[in-house]
């Protein structure tokens, strides 16, 4: 089968900072904060002094600009004049800047390209502590020892709707006296969203790892969100971050609703750890950054899982894709969870940085009885042409070709699959979202993705004047200076059509988000709603085909599912028998009212009688749930493949219906929890032949005896067929493990 899915455009453009707002300079004596715009640029130049000659600048820009003209894949769903911003910023270093203006002017560059593995940085300037008026613009997205540290302020926020942000965790006893629900404004009475974008227009370099207390000297990508939406998301919750550059910071407290101004020098001196990462705990599941294990990069096992209190869900999450020997971790703890027989999964990839495209796939093959296409990676196919890109067809580090696709195996995972997602999954975080778009028990909670459905290269190899397919090897010549370039697209191939990603961030079926009064509770309403739709969809599942009859000319199949309706609502339930997959032989309703072979009148197990040919014809059925009352369907596709003449066949069997009983032997209870106790009037039975079938009609059990326990508490739970001979009687009757 096929997968079509379905991704959303979030409109972008370009940022229009350099294009629009560099051609009209702010003036001298505007105030931005406590500076004017003539004080903030001395203290730019003041700051780290003049730095590389004026020739050795120009070098880095032009190197910069000529590798993104030539290379750059982003192009695509975001055109941006890339000859207009060479011309207004070569000019603007040619007049002379200083190194912390024109570590500035870099970060401006990358930004406009809003493409988040795209960066050029002065590592000594955006390493610089952000003490009171150092010039330097924090981004909150990619954090420098937990995820998302925000140690520099204290707390983490979040946007609500409109420009405010608000506190949804924090450390105690917080010097402004920060409590979780207070809105963070702005600072010097003056909106954030206001402040940050002035800044930006005076080339205030961008950091998103300042200081790093630890680790290697690597490469600090912006991630500043490649959709309009994701941007501005990352933006409007860095503003706690950036107190070093006001005087007053502006805060309205949630319990009064008074607004406060408070001065930032309350902040000096504080270092804090705290996970600014926007999920809130699930009970019964560790959530990344809450403890500390030794062993793991940061102290923060890339996936952590387990079963929600007093649910039956599992709950995945994962933060990384790129930690060795995650894909046999992953695929255990699906593989855990599915034997623990769980009523629902949730993945959690709201906070996940990316890392392997198709990490994801052996936990996933897992769970998929059908393929799924994946997508293509694509490159720069000419150095001019921003648009031209081709399928890339080597493999590389960060490029892979093909990008491995999902192969399905005969199980569906039959039971809701809620994905929660939002701005700071990105890249491979992604992907491995985006394959669980085809699942048709699938659905999206949060908000849109990063959209930085791209790849990128670029460290600090030798230089590379040809095209490699996945290999660009820049060398800026410059010890303090590194970039990385975003090489590679990723696309849909829809018939002979590309359809590139970039700049497109993977949708929601329903926008949810932290809000104040949540935080308040310690509860996290994104998963929340999430297990509130689990709980709560009508949805067929444990589907089984039995073949009770045999009678020559006609042969009957008994099709049954385990049906859940928790709101009593209207709903249907069909199966569809197919022929070689793909062409439907018949469709019949199926039934809760004890006379299809589906037990007691509304117990919730559903049957159906149908009628088909003998012989060695493959059949497949797919089962519809509609429910009526909420207009949703849940469609599973060929979730049992049969062969009439592989399934059960009872040829003395005179009863019309296999759970009318046979009034000499009794098994119960039913359903069990794996033990069932058989009783036979007989006194002195014969030889007692039992057989214990699964729903597809494979023999799962076989004992000769009279012992009269019969143990299955090894089983998984579901629909099985007993039956059981002593002499000419015969017992066949339909049990249920749970």
């Amino acid at each position: 089968m096929k997968a079509i899915i379905s991704l959303v455009t979030i409109a972008v453009s370009s940022i229009v900072i350099i294009n629009t707002m560099y051609s009209q300079p702010l003036p001298d004596n505007f105030r931005i904060g406590s500076h004017t715009v003539s004080e903030w640029k001395d203290i730019l130049d003041t700051t780290w002094g003049s730095g590389l000659p004026q020739e050795d600048k120009l070098t880095i820009f032009e190197t910069y600009w000529e590798t993104v003209n030539n290379r750059y894949a982003g192009f695509v769903n975001n055109p941006v004049n890339w000859d207009s911003i060479h011309d207004i910023f070569r000019t603007e270093i040619e007049k002379g800047v200083s190194r912390g203006r024109f570590a500035g002017i870099m970060s401006s560059m990358s930004l406009e390209l809003m493409e988040g593995h795209n960066s050029i940085v002065d590592y000594e300037v955006s390493t610089t502590e952000p003490k009171p008026g150092v010039p330097i613009l924090i981004h909150e997205f990619y954090g420098s020892e937990v995820l998302d540290d925000q140690g520099h302020f204290g707390a983490a926020l979040t946007p609500l709707d409109d420009d405010a942000s608000f506190v949804f965790r924090v450390v105690p006893d917080h010097p402004l006296g920060l409590e979780i629900g207070d809105l963070v404004l702005g600072y010097d009475h003056i909106p954030w969203v206001t402040l940050y974008k002035q800044l930006l227009r005076l080339n205030f370099p961008v950091t998103n790892n300042p200081y790093p207390r630890s680790g290697p000297r690597n490469v600090m990508l912006m991630q500043n969100g490649g959709s309009n939406e994701s941007r501005d998301h990352h933006w409007k919750r860095s503003v706690g971050l950036n107190w070093h550059l006001f005087d007053t910071i502006d805060i309205v407290k949630y319990r009064t609703k008074d607004t406060i101004h408070l001065p930032t020098r309350l902040l000096e001196g504080y270092d804090y750890h705290i996970s600014g990462n926007e999920q809130l705990p699930v009970d019964g599941v560790e959530m990344p950054g809450s403890i500390f294990h030794e062993g793991y990069d940061l102290g923060i096992p890339p996936l952590l899982y387990g079963i929600i209190e007093n649910t039956n869900i599992g709950y995945i999450y994962v933060w990384t894709w790129s930690s060795k020997g995650l894909s046999d971790m992953f695929l255990s703890a699906i593989n855990d969870l599915i034997q623990k027989n769980v009523t629902g999964l949730i993945f959690d990839y709201r906070r996940n940085v990316g890392g392997s495209l198709g990490a994801s796939v052996p936990g996933y093959n897992r769970m998929f009885n059908f393929d799924v296409n994946t997508l293509g990676n694509s490159n720069r196919s000419h150095f001019e042409r921003h648009l031209d890109l081709h399928p890339c067809t080597v493999s590389g580090h960060y490029c892979k070709a093909p990008i491995p696709g999902i192969t399905g195996d005969t199980f569906l995972f039959d039971r809701p699959i809620a994905v929660l997602t939002g701005p700071s999954c990105f890249s491979a975080g992604e992907f491995n979202g985006y394959l669980l778009k085809s699942h048709p028990m699938s659905r999206f909670f949060g908000k849109g993705t990063n959209g930085s459905m791209t790849s990128f290269n670029g460290f600090y190899s030798n230089s590379s004047k040809q095209f490699d397919h996945c290999f660009l090897k820049f060398d800026l010549g410059y010890p303090d200076w590194q970039m990385t370039v975003t090489s590679h697209n990723l696309h849909e191939k829809q018939g002979e059509e590309f359809h590139y990603l970039s700049h497109i961030g993977l949708d929601v079926d329903e926008k949810v988000w932290l809000t104040p009064e949540d935080a308040i509770k310690g509860v996290d309403p994104v998963a929340g709603r999430a297990i509130e739709w689990i709980q709560n969809l009508s949805h067929a599942h444990n589907i089984g085909v039995v073949y009770p009859f045999n009678e020559p000319g006609k042969d009957t199949i008994v099709i049954t599912a385990l049906v859940e309706n928790p709101n009593n609502n209207g709903i249907s339930v069909s199966a569809h028998i197919l022929f070689n997959e793909n062409t439907v032989v018949d469709s019949i309703p199926l039934f809760d009212d004890g006379r299809h072979f589906d037990e007691n009148p509304g117990d919730g197990l559903w049957g159906a009688i149908l009628y088909v040919p003998n012989g060695d014809t493959s059949y497949t059925a797919t089962i519809k749930t509609e429910d009526h009352t909420t207009g949703t369907l849940r469609i599973l596709p060929d979730v049992v493949q049969f062969k009439p003449k592989d399934l059960i066949a009872i040829t003395s069997l005179n009863n019309n219906f296999i759970n009318q009983l046979n009034p000499t032997m009794t098994i119960y209870p039913n359903p069990t929890d794996g033990f069932l106790q058989l009783d036979i009037q007989n006194s002195d039975p014969e030889r007692c032949d039992i057989e214990i079938f699964n729903a597809t009609g494979i023999v799962v059990y076989r004992r000769t005896g009279t012992q009269n326990l019969i143990d299955l508490s090894g089983y998984p739970d579901g629909i099985y067929f007993i039956k059981v001979e002593v002499g000419k009687e015969i017992l066949i009757q339909k049990i249920i493990i749970k």
